[in-house]
């Protein structure tokens, strides 16, 4: 199955991911930060990046999710605030809205994993 690097500041939506995600065999890692995230993304063959909106700090997911992409690693938004759906659908990222089925959740990143595998590789 799948690297995928959870990006979440909440801990109880975090573990709530990593489980779901495990559970369903993947190899998970998790970083409540865009720095972590970012250290991850330069350490660890990463297929997938989850992550969050709205981080606190100076790097939003959004922006981690920018930079994750300039590395070839496909990309899921997560966000629980109504007006970054809007501002954010047209973008290139898909966007899971919180709160989200755990079934929602496999399904967007078995189609992310399925999308990423069947781009031609640079």
């Amino acid at each position: 199955m799948a690297c995928i690097l959870v990006v979440e500041d909440s801990d109880q939506v975090l573990d709530i991911i990593v489980e779901t995600l495990s559970e369903a065999g993947h190899r998970v890692l998790r970083a409540a930060s865009a720095e972590v995230a970012r250290l991850l993304l330069a350490s660890e063959p990463i297929d997938l990046l989850l992550a969050d909106c709205l981080l606190g700090g100076p790097d939003r997911g959004d922006a981690l999710a920018v930079h994750a992409k300039e590395l070839g690693v496909p990309s899921i938004l997560t966000t629980g605030d109504p007006a970054l759906l809007g501002a954010k659908s047209g973008g290139s990222f898909p966007i899971l809205a919180k709160p989200f089925r755990l079934t929602q959740l496999l399904e967007t990143v078995q189609r992310a994993l399925a999308d990423a595998a069947a781009r031609p590789q640079a």
